[in-house]
């Protein structure tokens, strides 16, 4: 009797992989199909993507069709991470943070006034990305395609995208700031410690000299006494 295994589930590092390897491919896999970007290139592409994370843990070999379905659940994931950062709760509480994997999509395609997420001529949209059912036989939906659909809270506060940009710049620029205050802290630490150890060296220096004068001092006495 023929019973279906159930997979096992990506790893954080498979998913990382994923995302960085899928940013490396973005020219080829977000582009339209043309003379210099094909349905073979595509595919070829997407299986070294599967290769390179296969590398990381052989015990697991997944198939292109895996990868490919992964990449769109994380990217759904991400959309939905993206959609609590734009449309707060009322509840109260801190605001929602997205995780680094949904920053990272945000950022391949374009940020969140790309148009993945926001829209430019009736308000916010949003948009979804559709790919092929890789069955093995066809691949000539691997092209990347967007297609709008507009939300009722989105249509209701047209503004609302590009002040969750900003507040998302102000977040980056304000990690940018403590990282480089951490990086002056660090940096002006490590060069007193570092002062520290000369002192001591420039001490334990004059100390040997004072004991060569003092042995010098010696031997020129006892040279002295050995002439009388």
């Amino acid at each position: 009797m023929n019973v279906n295994k159930r997979r096992p589930a990506f790893s954080e590092s498979e998913k990382i992989a994923l995302v960085e390897l899928f940013n490396e491919s973005k020219s080829i896999l977000l582009s339209q199909l043309n003379a210099n970007v094909t349905v073979e290139i595509k595919r070829k592409q997407w299986d070294i993507i599967c290769n390179s994370i296969n590398a990381i843990n052989p015990g697991v070999q997944r198939t292109r069709a895996e990868i490919k379905k992964k990449w769109k659940n994380l990217v759904a994931e991400a959309k939905k991470d993206i959609n609590k950062v734009k449309h707060p709760g009322t509840g109260g509480g801190p605001p929602h943070t997205m995780s680094k994997i949904s920053e990272t999509i945000c950022d391949i395609y374009g940020g969140l006034n790309s148009a993945m997420f926001v829209g430019v001529s009736t308000g916010c949209e949003t948009y979804i990305e559709t790919g092929s059912n890789d069955d093995g036989k066809d691949d000539s939906n691997d092209i990347i395609q967007l297609q709008p659909t507009t939300t009722t809270q989105q249509l209701n506060d047209p503004n609302e995208c590009g002040n969750a940009s900003s507040k998302r710049k102000r977040n980056l620029q304000d990690e940018y700031m403590d990282w480089g205050v951490k990086l002056a802290k660090s940096t002006i630490q490590k060069n007193k410690t570092e002062e520290i150890k000369l002192n001591e060296e420039i001490n334990k220096l004059k100390l040997e000299q004072q004991k060569l004068n003092l042995e010098i001092a010696i031997l020129m006495t006892q040279v002295h006494v050995i002439e009388q």
